[in-house]
């Protein structure tokens, strides 16, 4: 097999497992973001009070939300989305006891403006992990939709921020009767294209060198 051959099939393998990444991506991709500032100081919570998993299962968004300690009352969202699309979402999981949409309705420890309140009850057994999904009655979601920052900034006299999601904690401490208010942040998510993109572009450096480096032996 000549060398130009040989560089071919290398370039057509790595093509392949290129599109194949980006095939599976597109089908699932996701998003951790971490709970960990208190609302009330500042402070960081190590490790984080509560941390959320987003996953594109294509149309629908899933959040799988997990605890080190106390009990999940209720997890406040931030939808990139009008008003009509806001209140034509749904939130499927079986901890849920309510769930409420409008944009900017509902205040997290009366600071800030959220779209989407999770409520997952007061008291009983300790709910510290979960999982529900957010879908809409006509459109595509993405992961994008729920990380926007601009819509949940909080007041000048409280921490700083903004935050993408908002959780409040109960049955916290050592006799469960302390409570806390937690947020964080994360950030735009890339798309499966432009990953596609990226890595075509790699491979195009790379068999660029393999040419050069091919011609110098020459």
């Amino acid at each position: 097999m000549t060398i130009r051959n040989k560089l071919v099939l290398t370039s057509l393998s790595s093509l392949a497992i290129i599109l194949g990444v980006c095939f599976f991506t597109t089908s699932a991709y996701g998003l951790s973001i971490d709970l960990n500032i208190d609302l009330d100081d500042s402070s960081i919570f190590v490790p984080p009070l509560v941390s959320v998993t987003l996953t594109d299962l294509g149309n629908d968004i899933k959040f799988d939300v997990t605890l080190t300690d106390g009990d999940l009352q209720w997890l406040y969202i931030n939808a990139d989305l009008i008003e009509t699309e806001i209140v034509a979402l749904s939130l499927t999981g079986t901890d849920l006891v309510a769930q409420s949409f409008g944009e900017d309705d509902f205040k997290a420890d009366g600071d800030g403006y959220f779209d989407i309140l999770a409520d997952f009850g007061d008291g009983g057994s300790k709910l510290q992990s979960t999982s529900f999904t957010i879908s809409h009655t006509s459109l595509n979601l993405s992961i994008d939709d729920f990380v926007d920052f601009t819509l949940a900034t909080m007041s000048v006299g409280g921490p700083k921020g903004p935050f993408t999601m908002v959780a409040h904690v109960q049955q916290l401490g050592l006799d469960d009767n302390d409570s806390d208010w937690v947020g964080g942040g994360g950030g735009p998510v890339p798309e499966p294209a432009t990953m596609g993109l990226l890595g075509l572009g790699l491979l195009g450096l790379g068999a660029r060198h393999r040419r050069k480096r091919v011609a110098g032996t020459r």
